[in-house]
């Protein structure tokens, strides 16, 4: 009696064929003895532990590939605010690639997208402080312009371009994107002093 082609059976791998003929024996030899039904019963039983090893098999695909597919949505470049440097992009790819595969392929992909998004609002978080610090500096120079002598040939804006680039690596360095805005203030104000040597 011929077999029908199992409609999984093109997609199972080398091990999961190899139970294949001890199935085709057994089943033959019911054959000779047993009804349609039996011969039914019969190949789901052999066939049973095999079609669990493919569901399992695709399962973990799919799993896989919707993690993949939320990693896909990661479009640092337009989700982190202008200003953010390569680097920082760069980073904050990694750390939400980390933080979805870290979490269990059973995960839902709702939670995949929060952890996600979790490390990306940080880092737009951050950005925004540092944007804030930076825009401190010019005015906190102007009063330190008018406290201090010693500037009379420096405007506050000469004063801030030449103390920025220092600052701002401060932030980077220190900030983590939770702190609070006069926290960042104070510590730009504290910064700019001790870089104008009034510290």
């Amino acid at each position: 009696m011929p077999f029908a082609r199992s409609p999984f059976q093109a997609r199972i791998t080398r091990n999961e064929k190899k139970p294949r003929k001890p199935c085709a024996r057994h089943l033959r030899a019911v054959a000779k003895r047993a009804t349609d039904r039996q011969i039914e019963q019969a190949k789901d039983t052999a066939l049973n532990p095999i079609r669990r090893q493919v569901a399992d098999r695709e399962e973990e695909a799919r799993e896989e590939a919707m993690s993949k597919e939320v990693l896909a949505y990661i479009h640092v470049e337009y989700s982190l605010p202008w200003g953010t440097p390569q680097e920082e992009k760069q980073a904050a790819r990694k750390e939400a690639e980390e933080a979805v595969s870290t979490l269990p392929a059973s995960t839902p992909k709702w939670q995949l997208e929060r952890a996600r998004d979790t490390v990306i609002d940080r880092y737009k978080a951050k950005q925004r402080l540092i944007d804030k610090g930076l825009a401190e500096v010019q005015p906190y120079a102007e009063k330190l312009r008018n406290k201090y002598d010693g500037y009379d040939d420096e405007t506050a804006w000469d004063i801030a371009q030449r103390v920025k680039p220092e600052v701002e690596k401060a932030l980077r360095e220190k900030l983590k994107g939770a702190e609070g805005e006069q926290q960042v203030i104070d510590r730009v104000r504290h910064l700019v002093k001790q870089l104008e040597g009034w510290d």
